[in-house]
């Protein structure tokens, strides 16, 4: 990967783990220093953002995807089953 490519990479992360990016200042900013990977800034420069060396960075990433993967296959099974149930009433009433 290019430098951007790791830069844009990192942001897209920085953004799907609650953060938010000011084009202005070309940073992440975070509401408060625990929703900030490095626990000690509520800013990081884009340049500076880790989610692509340090697992320490990455493995809270890792989790949320998890947790949404999961509650999405949860949401999909459940609206399945009950897809096929209604499809077996329907059928035993023809």
């Amino acid at each position: 990967m290019t430098p951007q490519e790791i830069i844009e990479g990192d942001k897209i992360l920085a953004v799907f783990m609650e953060g938010y990016y000011n084009e202005k200042h070309d940073c992440i900013t975070w509401g408060t220093v625990e929703k900030s990977p490095n626990k000690y800034e509520t800013w990081i420069s884009v340049e500076n953002l880790k989610y692509h060396s340090s697992w320490d960075w990455l493995m809270p990433v890792c989790i949320k995807l998890g947790m949404v993967l999961v509650s999405t296959v949860i949401i999909l099974t459940y609206k399945t089953v009950i897809n096929e149930i209604e499809k077996l009433e329907t059928s035993k009433r023809l």
